[in-house]
């Protein structure tokens, strides 16, 4: 149910973007770009995405929601934040809930995220409850923002009039094949608070849903393309699939690949630590015991000593102390092992 009124706030406002965006209360100053929403390189589909080329240039990202979402602030967040980054420009992001089921009071328009009392991230957007828009300026507003009087603020019973009010208008304001499209998105909206046996009645009556099922847009929405939505939905989420798995398993490869490597790398180092540790040690017990033998060991012996990083040779010259008369034979005889 939820797609459905997706696919009509969608269309209306790619229909007239610069009607949706003075609804927003944003000033339209230039021309008007919608931006692909389907960002797949980063496994996320935004709902409607406008660029504005003003004195300011930035993006509207609009998220509708008409079921209950307690992770939408997250979201709206996340896509804020990869759309900037994918577009290169600042957005400004709305969250417009069709049906009060789909609010709840941590829909503040604010994500504070704080760590140990400290705030590490502050992000505001803006929330937009439909059903407490005032009716009437949008009855008497731009025709493609007109559907959403049916789920604004008024009770349920003026509904019927809602509807033949927006039918008179798309009567004599703009052409049938236009009328029959949004007099369809006005039932699919008002279906947020009416039952379908209701609204099959109110469409027996209105002058612009003559021969409205053979509109492929009518198929959409109500279903009648569904075995072809389902494949090509099918191919497209295979396709998305093996984008995210690849990109999952490269995720994974790397994150196992530097697990292990840590762990081997500390092994190493374990190991290497030991093994220049009795280094140290061998040289340390070398000089102390050369030194009670032949003497205080100059500059020259001691870079010698240290040069050396074997050792079994550190240990045989400590062996032979007792046979050598003098460092430099100690030092010499170590030399021609070596050799």
């Amino acid at each position: 149910m939820a797609k459905k009124y997706d696919i009509v706030m969608k269309e209306l406002v790619e229909r007239d973007p610069a009607a949706w965006l003075e609804l927003l209360g944003i000033k339209v100053e230039g021309p008007i770009g919608i931006i692909n929403t389907d960002l797949s390189t980063f496994s996320l589909d935004a709902d409607k995405i406008l660029l504005l080329e003003s004195s300011e240039p930035h993006l509207v990202h609009m998220e509708f929601q008409s079921t209950r979402d307690y992770e939408l602030p997250e979201r709206i967040l996340r896509y804020n934040v990869i759309i900037g980054f994918a577009q290169k420009r600042y957005v400004q992001s709305f969250a417009l809930l069709l049906h009060p089921r789909a609010d709840f009071d941590e829909l503040t328009g604010v994500v504070d995220h704080t760590i140990r009392g400290k705030r590490v991230l502050l992000f505001n957007y803006e929330v937009i409850r439909v059903w407490m828009l005032p009716v009437e300026p949008l009855l008497s507003g731009n025709i493609w923002v007109m559907p959403l009087a049916a789920a604004a603020n008024a009770p349920v019973n003026d509904l019927p009039e809602i509807v033949h009010r927006v039918d008179s208008r798309l009567s004599s304001e703009t052409d049938e094949s236009t009328a029959r499209i949004i007099m369809e998105m006005t039932l699919v909206l008002a279906g947020l608070r009416l039952d379908e046996a209701t609204i099959q009645q109110f469409r027996k009556g209105l002058k612009s849903m003559t021969e409205l099922k053979e509109s492929s847009y009518y198929k959409l929405v109500h279903g009648e393309g569904l075995k072809e939505g389902l494949q090509k939905g099918r191919d497209e989420g295979l396709k998305k699939g093996r984008e995210v798995g690849r990109e999952e398993g490269r995720e994974v490869g790397r994150d196992e690949g530097l697990k292990k490597g840590r762990e081997e790398g500390r092994e190493e180092g374990r190991e290497e630590g030991l093994e220049k540790g009795k280094i140290a040690e061998a040289r340390r017990i070398l000089l102390r015991l050369a030194e009670v033998r032949f003497g205080k060991a100059d500059a020259s012996i001691r870079a010698a000593i240290d040069a050396i990083d074997n050792l079994d040779r550190l240990e045989t010259m400590t062996e032979r102390i007792l046979t050598a008369q003098s460092w430099r034979e100690l030092i010499d005889q170590s030399a021609s092992d070596r050799n």
